[in-house]
């Protein structure tokens, strides 16, 4: 049987993807959501306790470096490193498919759509190390590139 294998050069071509702004951000608070209802007792508990409720903030600055800067934050679970390097593996799906997030396709394609360079930055509830993934699509998708966090 022969296996068709996609390189990291198909990051490009999320640029060409039919988005429009809302699109886009919309797959990042359709993860943030999903992550909350997989996590909902859980996550209620520690709104209780702090007094908070389930929050997804967009801020946009179009004066920031390089053309702007759009942050998306929110407070629902988080990603351990093992969530990370699965939520940045192209088409590795999540381990419960069965809401929103399916595909595992939203992170990058809305991320590359957005910018050339991207960031993410989260801790899950309860764990105290942070992960960062900071991501530049043209060098990723350069043939002397090659995956490590």
């Amino acid at each position: 049987m022969t296996e068709i294998e996609l390189g990291l050069e198909v990051i490009r071509s999320y640029k060409r993807l039919s988005y429009t702004p809302w699109h886009a951000l919309a797959e990042f608070v359709d993860n943030s959501t999903q992550a909350y209802f997989d996590n909902k007792g859980v996550l209620d508990a520690a709104y209780e306790a702090s007094g908070g409720i389930m929050t997804v903030r967009i801020d946009y600055d179009p004066d920031g470096e390089d053309g702007g800067v759009l942050r998306i934050s929110d407070n629902s679970i988080g990603m351990s490193l093992d969530d990370v390097d699965r939520a940045m593996r192209i088409g590795v799906p999540p381990a419960d498919p069965t809401g929103r997030s399916r595909y595992g396709m939203g992170l990058k394609t809305a991320a590359c759509w957005l910018g050339d360079y991207w960031t993410v930055r989260t801790s899950k509830l309860g764990i105290q190390k942070e992960v960062v993934v900071e991501v530049d699509v043209n060098r990723v998708a350069s043939p002397e590139w090659s995956w490590r966090m």
